[in-house]
């Protein structure tokens, strides 16, 4: 009996020593996305990336959305057919943020990317009367990424959209 007293008197001590030692972070969930981010390819060739996460914690976080995007816009004649010169190439690297106040621990919403600039139809065409088109446009390496305190926390790689 005596011996179970001190058993329990002697557990009842440990774990009063060790628990402010166990930090409740521990504990805790990772931070993550609930699904994987959403890719929406717009008409206006501009793309969106729907997101939500969990386990972010109280504090702010900046969520953005990054790409490297490529154009390759071309000449069509008041014929409407398409110029035989290579065209014009263009790039921009790009990316929108937002910073967000986690409710509960977690954030939803959404970023767009707008296309790269077009140069104007003087730019690149023989006369004001062609018309440009834009022959292929990539989004390379899409990147969604949440960061507190200017540490990441949560990234996820789109990988690449054509649109």
């Amino acid at each position: 009996m005596i011996r179970q007293k001190f058993m329990i008197v002697f557990s009842l001590a440990l774990l009063v020593t060790l628990a402010p030692m166990i930090s409740s972070t521990g504990f805790a969930a990772r931070p993550h996305f609930i699904e994987i981010p959403h890719i929406v390819k717009n008409p206006d060739l501009s793309i969106t990336v729907n997101y939500h996460a969990k386990e972010l914690g109280k504090k702010t976080v900046n969520v953005t959305l990054s790409s490297h995007t490529s154009a390759l816009i071309g000449c069509v004649n008041p014929g409407g057919q398409l110029s035989p010169s290579k065209g014009k190439q263009t790039e921009e690297i790009q990316s929108q943020s937002v910073k967000i106040k986690p409710k509960d621990g977690r954030i939803e919403g959404s970023l767009t990317l707008e296309p790269p600039v077009f140069p104007s139809v003087l730019d690149i065409c023989p006369n004001k009367n062609w018309n440009t088109k834009v022959l292929s446009l990539s989004y390379e390496n899409v990147a969604i990424e949440v960061k507190q305190k200017n540490s990441e926390i949560l990234k996820f790689n789109i990988g690449n959209v054509s649109q």
